[in-house]
């Protein structure tokens, strides 16, 4: 029994990660608050899953510090893509509700602009947490690697809209189970992709010796 309770065990262990994704889900929630300030939790929230392992701080701290240090560019960032997301979603949930009718070459374009979107969209946030860039470097570097990497992008995307497809398609499955996704469905989704990142992100990072110099 000891054993179990020991810092190194297996379920401490586990324990603590899941403490972890729920506190950075809750502080996500509470600085996107205001709105404008949505894109520098996106950006705090991946810059604490992709130094956890070399990053002794506590989560909390991380969070706030790179939320601090982000928050001029990413908020920025943000206001410049604001109104093509907010277009985007709207759309997409027309298009699947049929409150459009439009032909099916319009559709079929509407949609491969608005995934498009949607993929950039998903390689911006870990992109402004890893790597310095400017505005127009980051739209860039974000657009042609989700063209790169289809797939993967992809992947991102449709984890990141999970929560509104799930509301849209099953409003009422999604209102009962809604407390689970409040408490960790944002971190925990933002974990999941610096998962499918690493690959991603590998060509471009510095030496381990020369990492601090150049890479967040």
């Amino acid at each position: 029994m000891k054993s179990i309770f020991n810092f190194d065990s297996p379920v401490i262990t586990a324990l603590t990660k899941m403490a972890d994704v729920i506190l950075l889900n809750l502080l996500f929630l509470v600085t996107s608050l205001p709105i404008f300030t949505f894109g520098t939790s996106c950006t705090a929230l991946y810059y604490v899953w992709f130094n956890q392992q070399s990053d002794e701080r506590g989560v909390v701290r991380r969070y706030l510090n790179a939320f601090r240090n982000d928050f001029k560019s990413s908020t920025k960032l943000f206001l410049v893509v604001l109104f093509p997301l907010v277009l985007s979603i709207y759309y997409l949930l027309m298009l699947m509700d049929g409150a459009f009718e439009v032909s099916s070459l319009l559709k079929t374009t509407s949609l491969v602009f608005i995934c498009l979107f949607q993929m950039m969209w998903a390689i911006l946030w870990p992109l402004q947490a890893r790597f310095e860039n400017s505005i127009q470097q980051s739209l860039r570097s974000a657009l042609l690697l989700s063209l790169a990497h289809l797939p993967r992008a992809a992947i991102m995307a449709a984890l990141n809209l999970l929560p509104l497809l799930w509301f849209f398609l099953q409003p009422e499955l999604f209102i009962r189970f809604s407390i689970l996704w409040l408490l960790a469905g944002f971190s925990l989704t933002a974990k999941l992709n610096t998962w499918i990142l690493k690959k991603i992100f590998q060509p471009f990072l510095p030496s381990q010796a020369h990492e601090s110099e150049t890479a967040r």
